[in-house]
């Protein structure tokens, strides 16, 4: 997710964020501690989405 919000800011927006600010940008989202998507994490928020009728 941080890579596709840093090429939102430098490439989707108008007009786009210059790459410092949007390195910032991402640099101040690392405190959320951010995990990788892989399998493991598919597949159990798949099951919470079908056990709590909730969108993914």
């Amino acid at each position: 997710m941080l890579t596709e919000h840093y090429h939102a800011m430098t490439r989707n927006m108008w007009p786009s964020a210059p790459a410092a600010m949007a390195c910032d940008s991402v640099d101040a989202l690392f405190a959320w501690n951010p995990q990788a998507v892989d399998q493991t994490l598919l597949q159990r928020g798949r099951a919470v989405e079908e056990r709590d009728k909730l969108s993914w």
